[in-house]
């Protein structure tokens, strides 16, 4: 399976507040999709191409700002949740980054 993009749901509010989207360091292109009926939005990784072993040790990494850098204000209903899809976006594992009481980021 190709590792083709992530999407991460945030509160519809901070959708103005992510900035420096990087992969491995390197900057890439924000995007940002709103979904208006759950007052949620979203941000991803596009055009990834990556396999499962340099997936597994890429750096995703992003800059949140203003009230949005709290984790429990980014977060939708206290929970950041993030998708994988393949290039078809036929396969779609989700997870989540944090709870209000896990994190799992670093």
């Amino acid at each position: 399976m190709t590792f083709d993009k992530i999407e991460t749901i945030i509160d519809g509010s901070c959708r103005r507040s992510i900035f420096n989207m990087t992969v491995n360091g390197v900057f890439r292109e924000r995007i940002i999709s709103s979904y208006s009926q759950w007052s949620a939005a979203s941000f991803k990784w596009t055009a990834l191409g990556l396999s499962p072993a340099q997936a597994s040790s890429a750096s995703f990494c992003f800059t949140a700002v203003g009230g949005c850098a709290d984790l429990s204000v980014l977060a939708l209903q206290g929970r950041l949740q993030a998708a994988v899809f393949d290039p078809t976006h036929s396969c779609c594992p989700t997870f989540f980054l944090y709870t209000g009481r896990h994190r799992r980021l670093g």
